[in-house]
């Protein structure tokens, strides 16, 4: 079981812990950086190829690293989804946490996903640790 009280509680790490298991994954990934980045802390690009077709897709992935004080993750720290998923022309949105999403938080992005044609995923401290524990 991964301890990610480990990671500072800055986040930083936590992000680049994030991008570098998409970067693992073969995702185009790009870290916005440190300080403030309006919840746009990585872009992945999803490049899917087909014996038909190719296709890509963009994602804005939002890291939040709340394991040391072990709080659910709530619709107020993941704001403006919709408005910054369309910023930057992606078409979906995934939300990586250390613990766990609230369940207001778990119905709002089900309702942006309904209402506003962008898909929306969430990665919990539990799905992180088994893409983590993968091979590669």
């Amino acid at each position: 079981m991964i301890d990610y009280k480990e990671l500072p509680s800055d986040g930083i790490r936590f992000e680049q812990l994030v991008r570098e298991l998409f970067l693992l994954e073969g995702y185009e990934t790009f870290w916005t950086g440190v300080g403030p980045d309006e919840g746009r802390d990585l872009i992945v690009i999803e490049k899917l190829n087909g014996p038909i077709s190719s296709y890509t897709r963009k994602w804005l992935v939002s890291c939040k690293h709340f394991a040391h004080s072990g709080k659910s993750v709530g619709k107020d720290e993941v704001i403006n989804v919709v408005d910054d998923v369309k910023s930057i022309n992606a078409e979906g949105f995934i939300l990586v946490c250390s613990t766990q999403p609230s369940s207001s938080l778990v119905r709002r992005l089900a309702e942006i996903q309904k209402n506003n044609n962008i898909i929306t995923h969430i990665w919990d401290g539990i799905e992180l640790e088994n893409r983590l524990s993968r091979p590669h």
